[in-house]
């Protein structure tokens, strides 16, 4: 593929315009990842292997990332590391550390179907999932919860009030190739489905840091045009608008 395309693919398979989604006024302090999960993925423990794991060998889809005659060495895979995912979780872990922090989100976007390499291969995702590792009422099951059921199931009601104007606005777009998201099994607003939150949630929710945390992930058909990948006008700004005023809601409950 030419440059251009392989970029594109690049963009597309990333976390796209997330940077403006989760550019939260009531955020104390924002992080953001410096580059594409396929250069090293932040969000996976630093010694995670295979075609999924720290260092990606596919794309979503299960298509190779290299020529099938090209392989890393552990020298250049322990310079990825150190270049970009050490200074990322060095800033997260001394942020956290001032105690400053008593609540954090871990902001993604997710595809409007689930792809290969998904838990939830070519179904209909939800408008949002919010992750606390729980199950699909936001009470535990095994694990630690990163936050309470409580604040999780406030979370997804207050973002539901925020979002109601659009969702009512997709519903009503007959033509909208994506209205069907908001009609999924799960519902608008999903659970711990399809994901119920990742490495960064687990590790700065749990011992030694133990700062309450909600994972979001974000249908990108709710803000991108796919096919020309550009954001829908406004939505972004709509959706931005919508977590600021729940992140606030939720601290002024304590």
């Amino acid at each position: 593929s030419t440059p251009d395309a392989l970029l594109r693919h690049i963009f597309s398979e990333g976390d796209p315009f997330t940077d403006l989604l989760f550019e939260l006024p009531s955020a104390k302090k924002i992080i953001r990842a410096p580059l594409s999960r396929f250069v090293v993925d932040l969000n996976r423990s630093r010694d995670e292997s295979g075609e999924n794991g720290v260092i990606k060998i596919t794309d979503f889809q299960k298509s190779p990332l290299y020529p099938s005659f090209f392989e890393l060495t552990p020298m250049e895979i322990e310079n990825r590391l150190t270049q970009y995912y050490d200074p990322y979780h060095q800033e997260i872990e001394a942020a956290l550390q001032t105690g400053q922090y008593k609540f954090f989100i871990d902001g993604h976007s997710m595809l409007a179907n689930g792809p290969a390499l998904g838990p939830d291969q070519n179904q209909n995702r939800p408008a949002i999932c919010l992750g606390n590792f729980g199950d699909i009422q936001g009470k535990k099951i095994a694990e630690e919860l990163s936050c309470s059921t409580d604040i999780l199931i406030q979370f997804a009601e207050k973002l539901g009030e925020e979002l109601s104007g659009l969702f009512q606005e997709i519903q009503q777009d007959k033509n909208y190739r994506e209205s069907s998201l908001v009609n999924s099994t799960t519902s608008t607003i999903a659970l711990n489905t399809p994901f119920d939150g990742g490495y960064i949630l687990k590790k700065y929710s749990t011992i030694p840091f133990s700062i309450p945390g909600i994972m979001i992930e974000i249908n990108r058909a709710l803000y991108l045009d796919e096919t020309t990948m550009t954001p829908i006008p406004n939505r972004i700004n709509t959706l931005k608008t919508a977590l600021n005023n729940t992140v606030q809601s939720i601290l002024q409950k304590g």
